[in-house]
């Protein structure tokens, strides 16, 4: 439960205080327009609305655990080849 609230809270805190972060972003990235850096807060706030109401859906079809699995996998998957795509 501990970990739920704090996980909670580092998710939030990254998807509503963007605005914060994004000065040192584009300190990081300065061959990219302020138009591109805003554009990952918006794409990142929209994936994070959108994943509640989709998993609030489909956690009336599914079980828990096969939903928490799949998700879990899923998103596994995509860190992988993140990683793979960045090195």
């Amino acid at each position: 439960m501990v970990a739920t609230l704090l996980m909670a809270m580092l998710v939030d805190g990254i998807s509503f205080s963007f605005g914060v972060l994004v000065p040192k972003l584009r300190e990081s990235f300065p061959d990219e327009g302020l138009e591109k850096v805003a554009s990952v807060g918006t794409v990142l706030s929209g994936v994070y609305l959108f994943a509640g109401r989709w998993i609030l859906h489909s956690h009336l079809f599914f079980s828990v655990l096969s939903l928490s699995l799949s998700l879990s996998l899923s998103l596994s998957l995509s860190l992988s080849l993140s990683i793979m795509l960045l090195s």
